[in-house]
């Protein structure tokens, strides 16, 4: 009965001997791995829903910049029938200008949008395509502010000249 006796009371004078596992290398290269696609696979999906967001918030500010750049060519077709209209000319110059505003717009919240989303499922082709047509959208709106300029520098010089033929 002695035995019986010394019989732990509710586990406290157990121990527990548990046996500690060391990692291998290959081990932790694998869970290094593991982790790394995990924090990817993380950072990959934050950056799709980021780049999304930015291309639904900008895409109707691009087509508002894309139709002042049709009406300015409307402005200049009527140009076209008349070649002493600077009121044309100075219609046209203004859209050009609110154009370049909305594409200025566009490219500030594409310069946020890191290269790689070019590469992200879902709207990476958008931005990539965005990434190259907003420069030339804005080299075009540019470009057609100076021409506008030009051309009533030169009608304000020349129409007296043709006036008085």
């Amino acid at each position: 009965m002695r035995h019986l006796d010394r019989a732990p009371i509710s586990g406290r004078n157990q121990q527990i001997n548990r046996k500690r596992t060391k990692w291998t290398g290959k081990q932790k290269i694998g869970m290094g791995l593991i982790l790394l696609l995990l924090f990817g696979s993380v950072i990959a999906g934050i950056g799709s829903l980021v780049a999304g967001f930015v291309y639904q918030r900008d895409l109707p500010i691009a087509n508002d910049g894309a139709q002042h750049l049709q009406n300015a060519e409307n402005d200049l077709a009527h140009f076209q029938k008349n070649l002493f209209d600077t009121g044309a000319i100075t219609l046209a110059e203004q859209e050009f200008v609110v154009a370049q505003q909305r594409f200025m717009q566009v490219d500030s919240d594409l310069r946020y949008v890191p290269g790689a989303a070019s590469y992200l499922p879902g709207y990476g082709n958008q931005i990539q395509a965005s990434l190259q047509l907003v420069p030339l959208m804005l080299d075009l709106s540019s470009s057609g502010i100076n021409g506008c300029k030009l051309l009533n520098t030169l009608i304000a010089q020349f129409h007296g000249h043709f006036i008085g033929l």
